[in-house]
């Protein structure tokens, strides 16, 4: 979650100023390091920065003029280009949870990356329910490892394990 640094928000009208100050510094070191490594990528970042931070829920101003489903399109566009440049950098495993759950859009996101993902040394890790048959499914680079249902023993033994102290 973001706050404004500003201090419009309740939330920093309640933090001490040099605490805010530096939070604002190290976000601002954090970004130029991160457009110096798409820089040194290839990764266009003037194109690229305004809707990574859209994505992370900062305003940019310029992409209000700019279509809903265009934005969406270059965020995952943007997204794509770093994946990509980043498994170039050495190995990537990108893991996502629950595809059953997840729109068309993504969907499509995640058949990019797939397709690309072999020659760029990226690790694509789905879980999904048996009822979802992904568009990549027959894909020669995607490996199916099928899970069993866990048995009542290994059920109570898992949740023993995880909640024990609590």
């Amino acid at each position: 979650m973001f706050c404004d640094l500003v201090g419009s928000t309740e939330m920093s009208q309640h933090l001490d100023p040099e605490v805010l100050r530096e939070v604002n510094r190290e976000y601002q070191d954090s970004v130029t390091a991160a457009i110096e490594r798409f820089n040194e990528w290839g990764i266009d970042s003037v194109s690229h920065v305004p809707y990574l931070l859209n994505l992370m829920g900062i305003e940019v101003p310029a992409l209000a003029e700019i279509d809903s489903g265009l934005v969406g399109y270059r965020t995952r566009e943007a997204l794509v280009s770093i994946l990509l440049a980043h498994g170039k950098q050495g190995p990537v495993v990108l893991y996502i949870n629950d595809c059953h759950w997840i729109d068309k859009s993504s969907e499509a996101l995640l058949e990019t990356l797939i397709y690309g993902a072999a020659k760029n040394r990226i690790i694509i890790l789905c879980t999904f329910r048996p009822e979802y048959v992904p568009p990549w499914a027959d894909t020669v680079s995607v490996n199916k490892v099928w899970l069993n249902l866990l048995s009542l023993s290994e059920t109570k033994a898992l949740l023993a394990d995880r909640f024990a102290g609590a």
